[in-house]
């Protein structure tokens, strides 16, 4: 059975510093490392967890984690130290490419990143967006205005708003992140296989937005647009056609 221990009995010390590794120091007290109940246990267990920041790579090198060691001082006052398991952590980049139907690159389309297809549907709790430069490439950031790192597995995009001209994007995009992991250290590496450069892309296209002309061409333009949008755009055709109708009886 694992039991916690409580809060007044360890501190906790956080070093943290722009473009440098983040160190933390749990140090349990030497009241409580006087007690008989630490040393009923056979081990003693540091759950945490922690965010990559905008300087973790996403080459298969990993971020790895090797300055982990137990450092402890028994009720007799004698020190020990225990090294601990040197650990990789893999992390990785989601990106759009965006251009028209003729392939020309667009600028200007907005994006958001979702980690489930609900909240892409409802445009509720992105955990990313970005913007086309003028390479048509959205590269999402955080809310801190970082690129965005992520695990491996499945994610959701969905276009906000298009360039000014075209039309929107309206379907949520699928896009995984592939990644094969080996139990053994090969090559500097767990992976086996990953996305270059730990980079996954999905390409977007946008149509041009058609604008009915004066005249009468262009009221089939709009009709025909109407008709191939939706069914009630049918209904609003033939109920606009009736009343039409109706009104030329009249006037007869």
């Amino acid at each position: 059975m694992i039991s916690t221990i409580a809060p007044e009995n360890y501190t906790v010390n956080i070093t943290a510093a722009e473009g440098q590794d983040t160190t933390f120091t749990v140090s349990l007290k030497k009241a409580y490392l006087q007690t008989a109940d630490f040393y009923d246990a056979a081990y003693v267990l540091t759950d945490f967890s922690a965010v990559l920041n905008k300087y973790a790579t996403t080459e298969v090198v990993g971020n790895p984690n090797e300055a982990v060691k137990l450092t402890y001082t028994n009720k007799n006052d004698v020190e020990g130290e225990v090294e601990g398991n040197k650990v990789f952590v893999y992390t990785y980049q989601l990106e759009v490419h965006k251009f028209d139907e003729a392939g020309t690159k667009l600028q200007g389309a907005e994006f958001a990143l979702y980690t489930t297809e609900a909240n892409a549907k409802n445009e509720e709790n992105a955990i990313a967006t970005g913007i086309s430069d003028a390479n048509g490439i959205v590269e999402f950031k955080n809310s801190n205005n970082e690129v965005m790192r992520v695990a491996s597995g499945k994610y959701f995009v969905k276009e906000l708003q298009a360039p000014e001209g075209f039309n929107k994007y309206t379907d949520v995009i699928p896009v995984e992140i592939n990644v094969t992991y080996s139990h053994t250290f090969a090559n500097g590496t767990y992976i086996q296989n990953a996305p270059e450069h730990g980079t996954a892309s999905v390409d977007v296209k946008n149509s041009k937005t058609v604008l009915p002309q004066t005249g009468g061409q262009g009221n089939v333009i709009a009709y025909s647009i109407a008709i191939t949008l939706a069914a009630a755009g049918g209904i609003i055709f033939f109920v606009a056609r009736k009343k039409k109708k109706n009104s030329a009886d009249k006037a007869a």
